[in-house]
């Protein structure tokens, strides 16, 4: 008949029922794998640009053992103050009193010597971590190590006020009971 098109593909075939046409289907996986190839290599592009641009950071630790020795050596008392002590000194180490000496060492400003550094204990324990960041390798170890020697000698001349507290107080005592006899 003339004027009758017989439908060559699928796509020129309509549904009688309703009048619509029926979905495309779809032509093949290449484009979309073109396309996915596309996006992940602009995904790369992106990542190795921003990269580019941060600049690494280094971090170096050391730690110290904390021990608090009872008068009958080490036992389950002595231990419990070691953690005891290891929490209140990961609270006092990176305060201005600790950090001053290190910074002017340093050449930086004790706050800006507190956002480098961290101080933390090792599993809860009489562990001490002292963690610093640097721009290369060297920066980090050496603000780890100088902020773990000026801890050390922190604590050193703490111990000997202390000792030398004590002892004043003991000769006045000595003193006084000489007196008396």
């Amino acid at each position: 008949p003339i004027g009758v098109r017989t439908p060559t593909s699928e796509r020129d075939q309509v549904n009688t029922s309703n009048g619509t046409m029926p979905r495309p289907q779809p032509r093949g996986l290449g484009p979309r794998i073109a396309i996915a190839a596309v996006v992940v290599v602009l995904i790369g592009a992106v990542t190795y640009v921003v990269s580019g641009s941060v600049s690494p950071t280094y971090k170096s630790s050391s730690e110290l053992r904390v021990s608090v020795n009872g008068s009958t050596g080490l036992g389950q008392d002595s231990i419990q103050a070691s953690n005891e002590l290891t929490a209140q000194l990961v609270q006092l180490l990176p305060t201005n009193a600790v950090l001053a000496k290190p910074a002017a060492t340093l050449g930086m400003s004790p706050a800006a010597l507190q956002s480098a550094i961290s101080v933390g204990s090792v599993a809860q324990e009489n562990l001490l971590q002292v963690s610093a960041t640097g721009t290369s390798p060297g920066q980090a170890e050496q603000r780890a190590a100088t902020v773990t020697a000026a801890f050390l000698n922190y604590m050193r001349t703490d111990a000997r006020v202390q000792a030398a507290s004590y002892m004043r107080v003991l000769q006045g005592g000595i003193r006084s009971m000489s007196s008396r006899l």
